[in-house]
């Protein structure tokens, strides 16, 4: 039975491992791609990626410095238009005070002539002028009320007053027209070498560009961003079908190796129960030719115990056993029956005592 139960297993782990043979032989038929081209296809996207990323920062250079040139155009339209502001002011300033000391100068006149007539109020014919010395006095000045002098005093001083003012307001529009100036000469000079920065920049942004691999060559960062991650989500599944088919392949491999495994402890324990067998087989045969002989001898020693009996008028051995046997059961009995009065009587003596 444990031979049969053996050539059973065997018969079902040979079943087995033809199926696994089979399901191998599928699994090749349909496997994936080369894994060694996958991953030379994922680091070749890998440098792709890195000279995308290298095009990225160029091109967010560009951008800012594009963004900066803007913004001092910006700044200097926007200082421009002060400095404009500043120039009106300055000669606002400037014909103010033009303004103002050409009225100092006539009011300076109208004083001078005033007091010319306060000088001539006092003159007397014969005697000399206190400023040109003569004698004569043919047309002396016109005579000015001292009401008129008051009035023109203090309007020379408003005068004067509003000449200082402009003359302050004249010099800080002055400072203001030289610092708008130079900050519109400060952006220009900025703004040219933003300019040639930006053309170096743009250069080197196509020069890069055209010196991309030719996959991403001629395309924005935006879109060759678009069309690499495509390309690494197909690299990603290329690589788990190939992971998944090694690992197929290996649980396959296993299991075959576990199936040939116990196909050879089970052939091996087959090999063991034939040798086992063939020994019985041996010893059996040994054991009948003993058994063969062992009887013929017994007959012969039966043969020559019943002539023995016979010598002796015993019928047979088993009814002499019986009478035997009968015998030591009444003696036995006897024996006890004995023993029980030799008992009784201890005891009637221990009573009488």
């Amino acid at each position: 039975q444990e031979r049969i139960q053996v050539g059973i297993d065997i018969e079902s782990l040979q079943r087995a491992l033809e199926s696994l043979e089979n399901e191998n032989r599928r699994l090749m038929d349909s496997s994936p791609e080369d894994k060694v081209n996958v991953l030379k296809q994922r680091e070749k996207l890998q440098a792709l990626y890195g000279a995308l990323n290298v095009l990225s920062l160029k091109k967010a250079e560009l951008e800012e410095t594009c963004l900066t040139l803007e913004n001092e155009k910006a700044n200097l339209k926007e200082s421009e238009e002060m400095l404009n502001i500043a120039k009106i002011r300055m000669e606002e300033a400037q014909a103010r005070c033009e303004k103002l000391k050409n009225e100092a100068e006539r009011l300076a006149a109208e004083m001078n002539r005033n007091t010319a007539y306060l000088l001539a109020k006092d003159l007397a014919e014969g005697e000399p002028c206190p400023v040109c010395g003569s004698k004569t006095h043919p047309s002396p000045a016109s005579r000015v009320s001292e009401e008129e002098m008051r009035m023109l005093g203090e309007m020379i001083k408003s005068v004067q007053k509003q000449s200082a003012d402009a003359e302050k307001e004249l010099r800080k529009s002055e400072r203001d027209f030289f610092t708008a100036t130079e900050k519109v000469k400060s952006l220009s000079i900025q703004i040219e070498q933003k300019e040639q920065q930006l053309k170096l920049k743009k250069e080197e942004y196509e020069s890069f560009k055209q010196n991309l691999p030719e996959e991403i060559r001629g395309m924005e960062p935006e879109q060759a961003g678009s069309e690499l991650r495509k390309s690494e989500e197909i690299s990603r599944q290329k690589l788990e079908a190939v992971e998944a088919f090694e690992k197929k392949r290996e649980d396959l491999n296993r299991e075959t190796e576990r199936v040939n495994r116990q196909l050879s402890e089970k052939r091996i324990s087959e090999n063991g129960i034939v040798s086992e067998l063939k020994v019985i087989r041996d010893n059996l045969d040994q054991n009948v030719k003993m058994l063969e002989n062992a009887k013929k001898e017994y007959n012969e020693k039966h043969q020559k115990y019943m002539e023995f009996l016979r010598s002796l008028n015993i019928e047979s051995a088993r009814a002499e056993l019986e009478r035997i046997t009968d015998s030591d059961i009444k003696t036995n009995a006897l024996q006890a029956e004995a023993e029980r009065v030799q008992t009784l009587s201890r005891e009637k003596e221990a009573l009488v005592e």
